[in-house]
Order: C-alpha cells, then sequence, then structure tokens
C-alpha cells in the first residue's frame, strides 16, 4: 500500500488498524496502464529529460491536466494510482483493491514524495512521479518494497473534498513551564477534572507538528479522537508524560524534546532524526483500565505447517474469514516473558483490517484465517512471522518471538 504505516505518529502502531470507509468513487477507472519504464540507458536518460524535478528531488510529469479543484494540506484527496519498481514490476495498483485510495494530503498519511505531488494535482489531473528513497519509504523494508528503492507512480486525482482548516493552539511563550525531563508545556484550557494515572485508557483529539509547522498527524482529520493506555510502551515517553499532566476537559501545547520522542533514529521518512515535536491535545475521558486475563488453557497446541502455533480458548461454529474478508479483532501483545507490549483491550478500542492484504504481521493474518467469529485464542508467533530480523524499535527488538491472544469479533463483509 502506498499509505505509511505511518504507524505513525503519536503511537507506535504495531498492528495497522484500517479504517474501512464507504468509498466516495465506487467505480476504479485509471483507464490504460500507460506508465511505462524504459529499460535502455539512453533512452531512460532521455525520457527522464522529460520530467520536472523539484527541490526535493522528485521527478513529476503531468500526463492529463485536469480543471477540477487544488488540494490544499489536510483535504481529504480520493486517487487511483499504481506503483512500478524500476524493472516494471508493479507492486501496487488500486484497481487491485477495488476501490478508490483516500486520505488526506499533506499531512504525513502517505510518503513525503506522494504529498508532495497531489499538492501539483487539480481534480482530473493524471500524474507520472518518480520517487527517490529520501522521499519514499526511506532505509527499510516496507512490505514488498526493498529498503532504498525509487518508486514509480501513474496517479490520478479523482476528487477534492476540502476540509476545514486545523488551527494551531495560540500560546505566549513566555508562559511555557518546563518539567524536569525538559517537556516544554502551556495549557489553553485547564480545570479540576480527573487526572490519568498509569494505565488509566484516555480519549483525545492531538494535532502534531513538525518544527517547520507541517503537521505530521492528527485525530482532527478524521474526527475520530485517539485512544491509549497511560504508561503504554506503544506511545512515545514524551507523550505519556505529557498525558499524564493533563485532566479531563483541558487543552495544552506540548513540545517535547528528541529524546522522549524518536529521537537519533527518527520515525522512518516522517519524523527526522533528532526532531523535537509539537502537540496540540485536548483530553476528553479519562477510563480506569479494564482486567485483561490472559488466555490460558489445557487445550492442545496446534503447529501450523509455517511454525505458528495456534492454542483454542473458545471456539465456536460460527463463520471463518477468508481472502479478503473484513475482520474486526481484539488482541493483547506479550512478550514471552509476560510483559503486555500492545492491547487493544486496554484501549477499548478494537481494530478492522483486511485479510491477506499485509495489513497486519504475518503471523496475525494467518493466525485470522484459522479461527471463527467469536473465538478466541493464543497464537505463538516466530520472528521471522512477527516482525522479522529489524524488529519494530524501539518496542519490538530484532528477531523477537511474540504472543497474541486474539478475539475475532465479526466479520464486517459476510
Amino acid at each position: 500500500m502506498t499509505v505509511k504505516n505511518t504507524s505513525l505518529p503519536i503511537l507506535i502502531l504495531l498492528i495497522i488498524a484500517l479504517n474501512i470507509n464507504l468509498p466516495i468513487l465506487a467505480k476504479v477507472h485509471i483507464t490504460t496502464d500507460t506508465l511505462s519504464v524504459p529499460q535502455n540507458k539512453k533512452e531512460y536518460r532521455s525520457w527522464l529529460k522529460t520530467f520536472e524535478r523539484s527541490k526535493s528531488g522528485l521527478y513529476h510529469k503531468t500526463i492529463i491536466q485536469g480543471s477540477g479543484k487544488t488540494p490544499k494540506a489536510g483535504d481529504l484527496v480520493v486517487v487511483n494510482y499504481k506503483g512500478l519498481f524500476k524493472d516494471n514490476t508493479e507492486f501496487d495498483n488500486s484497481a487491485n483493491h477495488g476501490r478508490p485510495l483516500e486520505f488526506n494530503v499533506g499531512v504525513g498519511q502517505v510518503i513525503d514524495g506522494w504529498d508532495e505531488a497531489i499538492l501539483l494535482m487539480n481534480e482530473g489531473s493524471k500524474l507520472w512521479i518518480i520517487v527517490p528513497p529520501h522521499i519514499g519509504y526511506g532505509s527499510r523494508d516496507n512490505g514488498p518494497i526493498p529498503a532504498n528503492s525509487t518508486l514509480y507512480f501513474e496517479i490520478e486525482l479523482l476528487k477534492v473534498v476540502p476540509q476545514m482548516p486545523i488551527e494551531p493552539f495560540k500560546i505566549d511563550k513566555k508562559n511555557l513551564k518546563i518539567t524536569k525531563s525538559g517537556i516544554k508545556y502551556a495549557f489553553i484550557e485547564d480545570n479540576d477534572g480527573v487526572k490519568p494515572d498509569s494505565n488509566c485508557i484516555v480519549t483525545f483529539h492531538y494535532t502534531g507538528y513538525l518544527p517547520n509547522g507541517k503537521i505530521f498527524s492528527s485525530s482532527k482529520l478524521s474526527d475520530e479522537p485517539e485512544k491509549l493506555t497511560v504508561g503504554t510502551i506503544s506511545a512515545i515517553k514524551g507523550l505519556n508524560e505529557a498525558l499524564m499532566l493533563m485532566s479531563q476537559g483541558s487543552k495544552a501545547r506540548f513540545v517535547i524534546p528528541s529524546a522522549l520522542a524518536y529521537g537519533e533514529k527518527g520515525y522512518y521518512t516522517l519524523i527526522p532524526p533528532n526532531t523535537d515535536l509539537t502537540y496540540d491535545i485536548e483530553m476528553m475521558e479519562v477510563k480506569q483500565p479494564p482486567v485483561i486475563t490472559p488466555y490460558i488453557s489445557d487445550n492442545d497446541t496446534i503447529t501450523l505447517e509455517n511454525g505458528l502455533k495456534y492454542i483454542p480458548f473458545r471456539t465456536t461454529n460460527d463463520k471463518q474469514p477468508t481472502s479478503g474478508s473484513i475482520v474486526g479483532i481484539h488482541y493483547t501483545g506479550y512478550f514471552e516473558d509476560g510483559k503486555i507490549f500492545d492491547s487493544s483491550v486496554l484501549r477499548d478500542q478494537h481494530i478492522m483490517f483486511v485479510v491477506d492484504e499485509g495489513h497486519v504481521i504475518p503471523g496475525m493474518n494467518e493466525a485470522i484465517k484459522e479461527m471463527h467469529i467469536g473465538e478466541k485464542a493464543r497464537i505463538l508467533i516466530p520472528w521471522n512471522l512477527a516482525y522479522g530480523e529489524e524488529g519494530n524499535p524501539p518496542v519490538i527488538a530484532p528477531k523477537t518471538n511474540l504472543i497474541f491472544d486474539i478475539e475475532l469479533l465479526f466479520i464486517a463483509n459476510q
């Protein structure tokens, strides 16, 4: 997929939760597969000269000039696309997904090269772009895309849905306080409401900014507030500390130093290394956490051919998902020492994804195909079916075996 795992922003999402929306335009209509990369070096150089090159290194060429609206940062856009490697191998195509792709442009939901390209287009336009690694997926593998890949895209902008602009919180820098850890903060609204302790579930709206003022993520764009468990290792340290300074109903701006955010490594191409981050946060609700009971049973362990181990906890005879099914699940992820590293139960928020489309780690995907609606199971996932040799820093170390307790809640399209 072109959308970044952009895990992203506030949470280091270990599992991508896909928002399943009815497409704004139901018909997929890239009319012809016109993009083809010349394989002869001389022809390639001549072909490249027909493109414009931006300061970022993006190459772009207009194939069809549209006459509709031009998107602004934050607007919802609907696009068809296909993506090729230099040898013309296709790695993704919206036609294969049966619907156009929808996302908010200019706010880090897709790779930087896409954000830049879409903002150059009008409704009805078709563009060819060449995306070098530093504005693509960078130096790490991303699904079918190897590290340091230059990517070739044909993009058709079908629709622009203008969104209300996000207004940054206005503060007087003289009023900024600073914590012992180095977080700067100022309250826009404060009260005597309930404050979260560690393990409380908090619901909040946020907008995250880079030092240059660019939004890298915002719950305001979808109008769906974020939920997380305070103290979870799935959130950056600075965010956990910031949330514990707030109370229900309060609003505040926080400037989180790099050391308490994504540090020297940054986060893919979304967060550069050694970057301080600014968050505008509105605390909506503070709840005590549910009690998590591990799925421990005396049932036999089933070992699949791929090495995945599956222990039934509760069984049913209901429907079973197949390739392409949209499923809803609750899960709790454990390290082998029993420590929880992530849980949708603690966030009080199930996730949805499409089976066999690479939205979750391979072991999770294969386990779901063994389950029926209403079933619960414990899954022992070897590292090669989890996050592999690289892991998912800083939470998941390289070559880490994982344990998941999974409940299959529903199948949305059966």
